[in-house]
């Protein structure tokens, strides 16, 4: 969350695999671009989120942690 606070970019781009682009969508991102390049022969995607998607979508999943955490706190108790 530290590079989320003081950076000053509005955008972050990034390439990855299909799989993890699946994968960072639950933190904010979106695909661009499917398949945008191959690096020996594997497909890459592009993907994107906006600074403030990528912060709300944390903090949602912290969250969440939090809430289930202490759901089984209680049930330990």
């Amino acid at each position: 969350m530290r590079f989320l606070d003081v950076t000053e970019r509005a955008n972050a781009f990034a390439t990855c695999t299909p799989v993890l682009a699946r994968l960072y969508r639950r933190f904010g991102f979106t695909v661009m671009q499917k398949e945008a390049c191959r690096i020996d022969g594997e497909p890459y995607s592009l993907i994107h989120g906006t600074v403030d998607s990528v912060r709300e979508a944390i903090a949602q999943e912290q969250g969440q942690r939090r809430a289930a955490l202490e759901t089984e706190m209680e049930a330990m108790a």
